[in-house]
């Protein structure tokens, strides 16, 4: 009786979550896609895309990604 409609129902709350890299991480990834674009032409960029994917990926569903330790979670990419 006079119960607004909004009650029971539980409401979606967005949580925010950092990427955070070891140091050199950035690099690494550089160094990696010159190695592979060196091995074979459009390499490199198809590793860069790989990597840009998985890093959406974790943004968009952070708890998905592999627990390793404690709040570290790590994703895979699979064809590298």
């Amino acid at each position: 009786m006079g119960r607004n409609k909004s009650q029971g129902k539980s409401k979606t709350e967005k949580v925010s979550y950092n990427l955070d890299f070891l140091p050199g991480v950035e690099n690494e990834i550089i160094d990696t896609s010159l190695w592979y674009e060196n091995n074979k032409e459009g390499l490199g960029d198809d590793f860069l895309l790989s990597v840009e994917a998985a890093l959406f990926s974790i943004k968009r569903q952070p708890l998905t990604s592999q627990k390793v330790f404690s709040n570290i979670r790590r994703a895979v990419i699979k064809r590298f």
